[in-house]
C-alpha cells in the first residue's frame, strides 16, 4: 500500500478515501505482512486470498475494474477472509481436486460461511455493500429469467441452493419474495434446500471458527456432500457424517443444544 498526500490508498492508480484508508490499514495491521496483485478478477472472494510461497505473507488479489466505495469494500472483504484463515477457520475442499464440480461446490460452501462473517464485520466498520447485494440479486434474477424450464441436475441444484442462500440472506424481503415466486415453479428442490440452509445457519451461527465449522458440517449433511467436500478443520479432515457426529458430539451439544 502507498499513501498519497496522507489521504488516499492507491491500487494501480485507483484511490480510496481517507476514512477507508484508515480502516483498511487497521485490518492490514492485524494480518501482518500483506502483498497485493492488481488487475485480475478473482474467481470468487476467497479465491482472491492466498499465501506467499514461503508462507510469510497473505496475497490479496484485487480487480482494477472497481473504484471508490466498491473497491474499498472488496479490499475489506479480502482482508477479512484472510483474517478468518489466520484464525484457523474451517474450509471445505474437493475430495478430488481434478473434478471441477467438486471444486465449485466446495468454494460455494466456503464463500457462503466466510462471506457472512466478513459482511457483518465490514458493515460494522461502515463499508457500503449495496453494490454487492444488487449484483447478487441481478445474478439470481438473470438466472431465473433465462431458465428454460428444464430442472437442474443434482449437483447444479445443490450448488445453486448454496449460492442462492447467500443472495437471499442479505437482500430486502420484498426482493426475496419476488425471487422465490419466480423460482419456486422452476426449481422447487433448489428453493427447498436454500431455505433449509438458511434455517441451519440461523441455528448454528457463523461468528466463531467452531460455529463456522458446525454451519459447514450441517450444510454438508443436508446436501449429502461429505464424500465430495470434506471439511479441513485444524489438524482434522472430516469426510463423513458419522465422523462428524462422533468426533464433534460435544461441540454440537454445546452450540446446538
Amino acid at each position: 500500500m502507498t499513501e498519497k498526500d496522507g489521504v488516499s490508498l492507491h491500487f494501480n492508480g485507483i484511490e480510496v478515501n481517507h476514512e477507508h484508508y484508515d480502516l483498511l490499514l487497521q485490518l492490514e495491521n492485524r494480518l501482518g505482512q500483506v502483498e497485493y496483485t492488481i488487475g485480475s478478477e478473482p474467481e470468487s472472494g476467497l479465491a482472491g486470498v492466498s499465501k506467499s510461497p514461503d508462507d510469510s505473507a497473505f496475497i490479496i488479489d484485487i480487480s482494477s475494474q472497481y473504484k471508490g466505495d466498491p473497491l474499498a469494500c472488496r479490499v475489506a472483504h479480502q482482508l477479512l477472509y484472510a483474517l478468518q484463515i489466520k484464525e484457523g477457520c474451517p474450509l471445505t475442499k474437493p475430495a478430488d481436486p481434478e473434478l471441477v464440480w467438486q471444486k465449485v461446490l466446495s468454494e460455494s460452501i466456503n464463500n457462503l460461511i466466510l462471506e457472512l462473517k466478513a459482511t457483518d464485520e465490514a458493515a460494522a466498520l461502515g463499508f457500503d455493500h449495496s453494490y454487492i447485494f444488487n449484483h447478487r440479486y441481478k445474478e439470481v434474477k438473470d438466472f431465473a429469467d433465462r431458465h428454460t424450464g428444464k430442472a437442474l441436475d443434482s449437483f447444479q441444484s445443490r450448488w445453486f441452493a448454496v449460492d442462492l442462500a447467500l443472495a437471499l440472506i442479505f437482500i430486502p424481503p420484498e426482493k426475496i419474495n419476488f425471487l422465490l415466486s419466480v423460482l419456486k415453479s422452476k426449481e422447487d428442490e433448489a428453493v427447498r434446500l436454500t431455505l433449509s440452509i438458511i434455517n441451519l445457519i440461523e441455528k448454528t451461527g457463523y461468528t466463531t471458527t467452531g460455529r463456522a465449522f458446525l454451519a459447514m458440517a450441517e450444510i454438508n449433511t443436508l446436501l449429502d456432500t461429505w464424500s465430495y467436500c470434506p471439511i479441513h478443520y485444524g489438524e482434522k479432515v472430516i469426510g463423513s457424517v458419522q465422523q462428524y457426529q462422533t468426533e464433534f458430539f460435544n461441540l454440537r451439544a454445546l452450540l446446538l443444544g
